[in-house]
């Protein structure tokens, strides 16, 4: 991902956002004087917050969902709910879809 781009994930996120800390783990980590657990407070799911709060850094993400859009932006995250417009308003006419992308590691060569 070039900085300055936009990832659009798509998940129905059907169970929410897994472990029950992760919500405020998420929306705590947008405070810019947030610093990261110590190992003796790390709990499950802190290394996706960690990752995130990096990534964000770089470029902006979109979701499309079913979570609840404030959710959503109190992660730093824009809901997106219809694909398809949320495409044509950011100009983009080939998206790169990497489908079960949870369980793949894409490596883009130069052409």
């Amino acid at each position: 991902m070039e900085d300055g781009g936009v990832l659009l994930l798509v998940s129905p996120c059907r169970e929410g956002l897994g472990a029950d800390n992760m919500e405020k783990s998420f929306i705590s980590s947008m405070d810019p004087d947030w610093k990261p657990p110590s190992p003796e407070e790390y709990r499950l799911g802190d290394h996706a917050i960690l990752r995130l709060r990096a990534m964000r850094k770089r470029f902006r993400f979109a979701l499309a969902s079913q979570l609840p859009d404030g959710l959503i932006r109190g992660m730093g995250i824009e809901p997106v709910h219809d694909i398809e417009e949320w495409l044509e308003e950011q100009e983009c006419k080939e998206p790169l879809t990497i489908r079960r992308a949870g369980f793949l590691v894409p490596r883009l060569m130069d052409k």
